[in-house]
């Protein structure tokens, strides 16, 4: 999924790429060399950021595209500002984060449930939200239920089953 925005017509665009290590082989190194290649043009051009968003680090991507495993630099274009990498979420930023669900929707999950969130998932941050995504939408879509541990046995269950390493969980 690309995202672009600008704040204003006369500022350069920042392009999110989500998902980018969801390509590989030609299909990965066709878009990096695009990527590289437009970077001089940028930001009358192109965008004047790029963030490549995705489960693995971006210097993973040059290994991915047939480059060295050693790397001394960020990025396998040797641009890149700064790689962020997203570390698990606390017990109660996963209780915060469904609390939010429970605000927006009052829909409940119940105390038992939101620890095994958590202890299934040590606040993985994919997982826990793959996790609460199954049981809402799938399993428990009557919002005046409660999510139960039983919801979230079966919501691992079919995750374990689909083989399922990531989802769109917006």
């Amino acid at each position: 999924m690309i995202h672009l925005w600008a704040l204003e017509a006369s500022r350069p665009l920042v392009m999110f790429l989500d998902e980018i290590d969801a390509l590989e082989n030609d299909v990965l190194i066709s878009v990096l060399h695009q990527l590289r290649s437009g970077h001089i043009y940028r930001p009358q051009a192109f965008p004047a950021s790029l963030a490549l968003i995705g489960l693995r680090d971006v210097r993973d991507y040059k290994v991915a595209s047939g480059g060295s495993h050693r790397l001394g630099t960020p990025s396998p274009f040797n641009i890149a500002v700064r790689a962020i990498m997203l570390r698990n979420f606390t017990a109660a930023e996963t209780q915060s984060l469904l609390q939010q669900h429970t605000d927006e929707t009052g829909q409940r999950f119940i105390s038992e449930t939101r620890e095994a969130i958590f202890d299934l998932t040590q606040g993985q941050p994919w997982l826990a939200n793959a996790l609460a995504k199954v049981a809402v939408e799938e399993l428990v879509t009557d919002l005046t239920q409660p999510v139960t541990l039983v919801h979230i046995e079966q919501a691992l269950e079919l995750l374990i089953q689909r083989r399922q390493t990531r989802m769109a969980l917006s």
